[in-house]
C-alpha cells in the first residue's frame, strides 16, 4: 500500500483515520463519504413484522438479540462476543442471544467457536445464519436489538452506519475508524 499511495495521482480515504494514515505517508487524501442506502435502512416500525422475523430466526419476543453482521475471522472479534456471552451466562440465566451473520473466512476459528459454545453450554444462545442477500439485511437488523462489531481492525464500517440508520445501538471497540462511524451516547 505504501508505494501505491506515494505513487498515486490522487488518494481517497473512507474515514478521518484512513486519511491520517495516508498523511503519515506524506500525502494528502480526500475523504469520500460512505455509500449507504438511507432509504433502505430505516426502521420498519411494524411490531408484528418485527416479531414475525424474530420467530423466523428462532427468537422470542422476550429475547435480547445481539446481531454480529460480519465475517467469521479473528480480526472481526467474534470470539470476544462468545466470551462476553459466557460471562453473562455465568451470572445466571440470560435471554441474550447472539446471531452471527456472514461468511466463514477462517474455518479453524469457526471450529474453535463451536467447541467453545459446546464447552460452555451456549448452544441455545448462539446462532449462525451465514451470508444473507443484501435485500434481507434490513429485516434482520430490524429483528435485532443490538449490533455488535468488536473488530480490532476496520476501515469505515458500513455495518455500523446501517445499524445506526436502523436506530440500533452499536457496541464496538474504540479503534480509530470506529470514531468516524459510531455516534457515542
Amino acid at each position: 500500500m505504501t508505494d501505491s499511495v506515494r505513487n498515486a495521482t490522487k488518494v481517497a480515504a473512507v474515514s478521518q483515520a484512513a486519511q491520517a494514515q495516508v498523511r503519515a505517508l506524506g500525502r494528502d487524501a480526500t475523504i469520500v463519504g460512505p455509500i449507504v442506502d438511507t432509504q433502505k435502512f430505516t426502521p420498519v416500525r411494524n411490531l408484528q413484522a418485527r416479531l414475525d422475523k424474530r420467530v423466523q430466526l428462532g427468537f422470542s419476543a422476550g429475547d435480547i438479540v445481539l446481531l454480529a453482521p460480519s465475517k467469521i475471522k479473528a480480526r472481526k472479534g467474534p470470539q470476544d462476543l462468545l466470551q462476553a456471552a459466557k460471562l453473562l451466562n455465568d451470572k445466571g440465566p440470560t435471554n441474550i442471544k447472539l446471531l452471527f451473520l456472514g461468511n466463514v473466512d477462517e474455518p479453524q476459528l469457526r471450529q474453535w467457536m463451536d467447541t467453545y459454545i459446546d464447552t460452555h453450554a451456549l448452544r441455545t444462545q448462539v446462532s449462525f445464519i451465514g451470508p444473507q442477500a443484501h435485500d434481507t439485511l434490513r429485516d434482520i437488523y430490524d429483528a435485532s436489538d443490538i449490533v455488535g462489531l468488536p473488530s480490532r481492525l476496520e476501515g469505515l464500517s458500513l455495518v455500523t452506519l446501517e445499524a445506526q440508520l436502523m436506530e440500533k445501538p452499536v457496541v464496538a471497540y474504540d479503534i480509530d475508524s470506529m470514531q468516524d462511524a459510531v455516534v457515542h451516547g
